[in-house]
């Protein structure tokens, strides 16, 4: 693995997006660590928002016998999020308030008290356990439904890459999105770091001009 290659995804992005780093070359990067051509396209469609620029944090050594770890982890992170955007099957308005956010305390163990999360959606980075909370009690509010399909996934040194499609129903305020009660679909790509055990950093990317079309 050469010097570029073995750089963190976020720092491969903001090198398109400062033009250090040809499409072409970053393509072919990213097919080499197993990207999908679906999520090399999610990844080049956010290099042309603003809002995706991310910081860097050093991923250490490739250690390939933790990659089994990191997909358990990612897939046990993600079932605790989907159901936190459900209701107890048979639940008035405010138990189900209560099993989310009963949900909700449930998935933030998974994240360390420092943790960042970059997600396009928003102005800059979300930094903090309890910010993060927020954010995420914020989305669970305004979308119900909620599921995640993991299409593909694949570990690159210290970091699991999640490519992902979150389907939903927009039914409360979100930012300055008035509920529509469409449905919603968003294909994108997690980029996760965690270290012992606590996810560190989480990054989003995804087409934030679809999003908005799609809530508009």
């Amino acid at each position: 693995m050469d010097e570029i290659s073995s750089q963190p995804i976020e720092e491969l992005v903001q090198q398109v997006q400062r033009r250090e780093l040809s499409r072409t070359r970053f393509m072919r990067l990213l097919g080499g660590l197993g990207a999908s051509t679906a999520g090399i396209a999610t990844l080049l469609a956010s290099t042309g928002e603003a809002s995706a620029r991310v910081d860097i944090r050093d991923n250490g050594p490739d250690r390939p016998s933790t990659h089994l770890h990191h997909k358990r982890r990612h897939h046990s992170h993600v079932t605790r999020q989907g159901s936190a955007t459900q209701s107890a099957p048979g639940t008035t308005d405010e138990a189900g308030q209560s099993f989310r956010q009963q949900k909700l305390r449930e998935l933030m163990t998974d994240y360390a008290d420092d943790a960042i999360v970059d997600d396009p959606l928003f102005a800059g980075p979300i930094v903090g356990k309890q910010a993060i909370a927020q954010r995420k009690a914020l989305e669970m509010a305004a979308m119900t439904g909620v599921t995640i399909e993991i299409v593909h996934r694949f570990v690159h040194g210290k970091q699991l890459v999640a490519e992902w499609i979150v389907r939903g129903i927009h039914h409360g305020a979100l930012l300055n999105f008035a509920p529509t009660g469409r449905s919603i679909e968003v294909r994108g790509m997690t980029v996760v770091t965690r270290e012992n055990g606590k996810i560190v950093r989480e990054s989003l990317f995804y087409d934030l001009g679809e999003l908005h079309r799609q809530l508009g």
